[in-house]
Formats: structure tokens, C-alpha cells, sequence
């Protein structure tokens, strides 16, 4: 005996309409973008800081040398103090410069991954595209009624 197969209509085929598809790729779209944008800004920070990062390294290369070349130079040890002495502030300027480099770069990035997803409304699916079981009575105003008192809590 050969089995007969149904084909059944989707229950949410409402949802397949060409109109809720072209929604929800605008979606995504939208989320997709703002990910790439927030990716980007934060990629062009860690660049930055990578940079100043390797110019700080050059400089300690370079007051490193300059030390052993003052120590080498040396006929006493009141001139190796001072070559010492010198090194050490140095070193502290260059350390403070780095400080200051990274503190602007984490407050470019800290605001944009706290913004990045506060406010994302788009987020959620718009109330025209939730379902409604037939003989509901919630419609689109009162989801965002309750929306708005969800955000406002």
C-alpha cells in the first residue's frame, strides 16, 4: 500500500510574506552595519594603541642605549649617578606618555561598547511581525504600551 503524503500549510504563513521577509533582512542589515561600525571604531583604537605602544618601546630602546653609552662614558661615580638619575626621569616621562595614550584610547573604546547595544530597538521584532493567536485582542498599541513601560523601568 503506497503512503499518500499531505502538504499542510505553515501555521505562521503570514510570516512569509515578501513584505515580513524584506523587514527582517532590513533588520539584520541594520544590526549587521552597526556591528561592522562599532567593530571598526574599535579595531581603529587598538591600532592606535598599538602605536603608541611600539613608539614606547623605541623610546625605552633608545634611553636604554643612550644610558649605557653616559655609564661607558663615566670617569666617575657622581657622573654614573647623574647618567642614572637622568635615565630614571626619562623613563618616568615616557611611562606617563604611554599612561596617557592608553586612557585617550579607553575612552574612545568604553563608551562605544556600553552604546553599542543600549538603545537597539531594531533589535526586537517590530510589532506588525509578532503573531497574533485569531481572536486576540493584542494588537501592535498595546505591545508598545508595554514596550514603553519596559524601557521606562
Amino acid at each position: 500500500m503506497a503512503q499518500q503524503r499531505t502538504m499542510t500549510k505553515p501555521t505562521a504563513g503570514r510570516l512569509a510574506t515578501p513584505f515580513f521577509m524584506k523587514e527582517f533582512a532590513n533588520m539584520g542589515q541594520k544590526n549587521f552595519d552597526t556591528m561592522m561600525g562599532l567593530q571598526k571604531e574599535i579595531l581603529d583604537a587598538v591600532y592606535d594603541i598599538n602605536q603608541q605602544w611600539i613608539l614606547g618601546i623605541n623610546a625605552e630602546a633608545t634611553l636604554a642605549s643612550e644610558l649605557f653609552t653616559k655609564l661607558v662614558a663615566a670617569r666617575s661615580i657622581p657622573d654614573a649617578v647623574s647618567a642614572c638619575q637622568d635615565c630614571g626621569s626619562r623613563q618616568l616621562e615616557i611611562l606617563a606618555e604611554q599612561s596617557r595614550g592608553l586612557m585617550a584610547a579607553s575612552e574612545r573604546i568604553v563608551p562605544r561598547l556600553g552604546n553599542g547595544f543600549k538603545g537597539r530597538r531594531h533589535l526586537r521584532a517590530s510589532p506588525s511581525l509578532v503573531p497574533s493567536a485569531p481572536g486576540s485582542t493584542v494588537n501592535a498599541q498595546s505591545h508598545e504600551k508595554s514596550e514603553g513601560r519596559h524601557a521606562a523601568a
